[in-house]
């Protein structure tokens, strides 16, 4: 709780106060009796420290300014990728090459990659788009004669690569006059085939506009693999002792460049890898407080007085407060919590004590909260006890039902009871909560089959379930209401004949995944994203289907609430619902 971890941290603080207040004062004596040469080495380090908070402000004002234009480009390229029209272009192009595709798909693209560069003109150089190995420009730019797309295609089309793909920074390997750029790369799917994006970033241009965020600094940006994107030129072990700083928004490192001393900060760009340097000459930071220290020094022993004097009384005023809150905390006991220390002021300890009855209140609501779980988890026993009476009777019933249809010679009726007995055999499993992962796909293909009898050439079904994952232990009957969900959800409502795919794999050691996949009617991303929220915050919702919920809340309160159930769906095309469990081994055997 982030009020619990406030109070640990006051109250860790406040045992060594006596002992900082007296070394701070022991300093700042000390300090006082120093020649004006030692105070002068002090006051250049909180020079220093100024200029370098004022370079971490710089910095980080860059790093926002890169992040957010990144996080344009993006967005630009996602809505390259989503562009109906230019997909639907896009795809008759590559069914039917020809000069009128051609021209439609370059008329189309045109717009789009002009579009590209003037969204962001301080950055962008251009834009290229590669269909195949078709490349197409917005002609604004001259070509290069002896310009490669082949081998910039086949850098990019490596399938070991993330996109967006940030290339090293290079001369424009398209165009005349380019100067150095850094592409960046993003690839689409269309059909079987593979699209890129390249939007090209001028680096001069980006030289230029940081250095509007500089004050008087030198920047230095180095991309994800540390190659040097523009600034000077460094040796070695300059580059080093560069690479050797560590991101912070409070300090600087001294690094030693030439033979001059300079102040540096860093910035780390979490998204892309990059990395921002500020540098300043320490010399010119110094240099106008030389013939200040003699004035700074009798200041300072003069404050160093007063501020003793006020010292005491802060320490009074700090001390008597926190510890008759800490004397009421040691006095709590279970059932008698005092919820709240009044305190006038709206200060550290007056948050420090809003903290505290935060606490006390959380605590109390937590009590609340395993009291309620404790209730609904007897009522769910009780409530599953009650649901085995009747699956008993009907189990042994469609027993009975089967062999009276085999006396008749009656087949089908008899495969069918056959079928609906080993559903509910399964769904009873002698009481056991837990069933292994063949015995639960077994339960999820005698539905099938059911349904399958009931709807004759409307349904067909696939299963993909490796050997090394069939004889782990999952919570019974978790793939059979998804599986109605697909039915009646997704492929009914098309009105023609759908398909169901059932999976399960190793997501990785500790987890498995289950996937159910119909190409029924899909979910539009309104009704999508409301179900994943109700799943994700545990709320049933019978109107968009009882079952999913159902899974869902056995399985998180199985084995708790990072594990569950999501949807993934396109709409008119595919519906995917998916379950993330941890790896149990089988505590039982299936029943033979």
């Amino acid at each position: 709780m982030k009020s619990k971890a406030t109070l640990k941290l006051w109250f860790s603080n406040l045992n060594l106060l006596n002992k900082s207040l007296l070394v701070v004062l022991g300093m700042q004596l000390l300090c006082s009796l120093v020649t004006s040469g030692l105070y002068y080495n002090y006051s250049a380090k909180s020079i220093t420290a100024v200029h370098a908070e004022s370079m971490n402000k710089d910095i980080n004002l860059i790093k926002g300014y890169l992040e957010s234009q990144m996080e344009q480009m993006n967005n630009i390229a996602y809505g390259v990728g989503t562009n109906q029209s230019l997909a639907i272009s896009v795809i008759s192009y590559i069914h039917s090459p020809s000069i009128k595709k051609y021209v439609e798909l370059t008329s189309t693209l045109m717009d789009k990659l002009i579009e590209i560069r003037t969204s962001n003109k301080d950055l962008i150089s251009s834009a290229v788009y590669f269909v195949g190995d078709q490349f197409f420009y917005d002609y604004l730019n001259v070509l290069k004669p002896e310009s490669d797309t082949a081998a910039m295609l086949r850098t990019i089309s490596d399938p070991t690569y993330a996109f967006p793909l940030i290339l090293e920074t290079q001369e424009n390997p398209f165009f005349k006059d380019g100067g150095k750029v850094i592409p960046l790369a993003y690839r689409y799917k269309q059909e079987n085939e593979n699209t890129y994006l390249i939007i090209l970033l001028d680096v001069e241009k980006m030289q230029k506009k940081l250095s509007e965020y500089s004050n008087a600094g030198e920047l230095i940006l180095f991309d994800g693999s540390n190659r040097s994107i523009f600034g000077q030129r460094l040796s070695t072990n300059e580059i080093y002792q560069l690479h050797a700083i560590e991101p912070t928004t409070t300090s600087y490192t001294e690094v030693k460049i030439q033979d001059t001393k300079y102040i540096a900060t860093l910035a780390l760009m979490e998204s892309s890898g990059w990395k921002i340097f500020s540098l300043k000459d320490e010399a010119v930071v110094l240099a106008k407080i030389k013939n200040l220290v003699n004035y700074i020094l009798l200041v300072f022993l003069i404050v160093y007085i007063i501020e003793g004097v006020v010292l005491y009384f802060i320490y009074r005023s700090i001390t008597r407060p926190i510890n008759k809150l800490a004397n009421l905390m040691e006095s709590q006991t279970p059932g008698t919590f005092i919820e709240s220390f009044n305190y006038p002021y709206d200060n550290e300890i007056g948050r420090l004590s809003k903290a505290y009855g935060r606490m006390m209140q959380e605590i109390r609501e937590e009590e609340k909260q395993v009291e309620w779980e404790q209730k609904q988890k007897r009522l769910a026993e009780i409530q599953a006890l009650q649901a085995q009476i009747n699956p008993h009777f009907l189990y042994n019933t469609l027993n009975s039902i089967t062999w009276l249809a085999i006396d008749q010679k009656d087949e089908k009726p008899a495969s069918l009871a056959n079928l609906l007995a080993s559903y509910y055999r399964t769904s009873l499993s002698k009481g056991q909560e837990f069933i292994s992962v063949k015995t639960e796909c077994e339960h999820a293909l005698n539905y099938l089959k059911i349904q399958e009898i009931r709807y004759t050439d409307v349904l067909t079904f696939s299963f993909d379930v490796p050997q090394e994952v069939s004889d782990y232990s999952v919570v019974k009957i978790i793939l059979q209401p998804l599986v109605e969900n697909a039915i009646y959800h997704g492929i009914k409502p098309k009105a023609e004949s759908g398909h169901i795919h059932i999976s399960v794999r190793k997501k990785d050691e500790t987890t498995l995944e289950f996937c159910v996949e119909d190409n029924g009617v899909g979910i539009n991303e309104e009704n999508l994203s409301a179900i994943n929220k109700n799943l994700h915050d545990g709320l049933f919702h019978s109107e968009t289907g009882y079952g999913i919920y159902n899974v869902n809340a056995r399985i998180r309160l199985t084995y708790g609430f990072e594990y569950g159930l999501t949807l993934e769906s396109i709409e008119n095309v595919q519906t995917k619902s998916k379950i993330i469990l941890p790896i149990r081994q089988a505590k039982e055997e299936s029943d033979k």
